[in-house]
């Protein structure tokens, strides 16, 4: 049972190891409801449960190894993640307002401006809340605008422009940071789902 803050570069999963897989991505900043500023501090490794006071962590690990189907592995997830989140309430206005803003192509000066606090201060605030700074967030949300342009049968150029990169060069290589792979080489093994990527061997 394991935890790892947000990440700006690819994973590679082994295809024969996804049966055993049983995991949960939090949207922006929703990890901290269960896990605090803890989440900002740890690193690009993944850092188990017990170093971050997690309780009956291995309890949920047996009840995990014993469910009968993905499904009722996650309902039981699910369940523990809601019974350990104390800090649902203490969202921060500040940073869902900065989220919303920086998904919608706002730079960082004009969010802070907007939001009447310094850059500092709100750079401070989005890392100890999400893991990420808001430079990093907003490179994101561009890439997945981009895939999901490109998704609708938009061509790269134009998906490139709508996504608010300056050229298709510089798409090309926040594409290759992201996702270590080529628009081609993407568009070539991505089927289904945008973000996961099944590689041929």
């Amino acid at each position: 049972m394991a935890v790892q803050k947000p990440s700006d570069s690819p994973v590679v999963i082994d295809r024969a190891e996804q049966r055993t897989l049983c995991g949960v991505s939090f949207s922006s900043g929703g990890a901290f409801a269960f896990f605090g500023g803890a989440i900002s501090e740890i690193g690009s490794e993944l850092v188990d449960l017990s170093a971050l006071k997690w309780a009956d962590h291995l309890c949920l690990y047996e009840k995990l190894l014993t469910a009968g189907d993905p499904v009722s592995r996650l309902d039981l997830l699910e369940l523990a993640l809601l019974a350990q989140a104390p800090m649902l309430s203490g969202w921060d206005n500040i940073v869902h307002q900065a989220s919303t803003l920086l998904r919608n192509g706002a730079r960082v000066r004009t969010v802070a401006k907007h939001l009447d606090v310094s850059q500092q201060t709100l750079i401070a605030r989005f890392c100890e809340r999400t893991g990420l700074t808001p430079k990093t967030f907003s490179r994101i949300e561009r890439f997945q605008l981009l895939l999901q342009s490109q998704g609708s049968g938009t061509c790269w150029s134009e998906a490139a422009l709508n996504a608010g990169y300056a050229d298709q060069s510089h798409m090309v290589r926040e594409f290759r940071h992201f996702s270590g792979l080529s628009p081609t080489q993407y568009a070539l093994n991505c089927k289904q789902h945008r973000n996961h990527v099944a590689m041929r061997t």
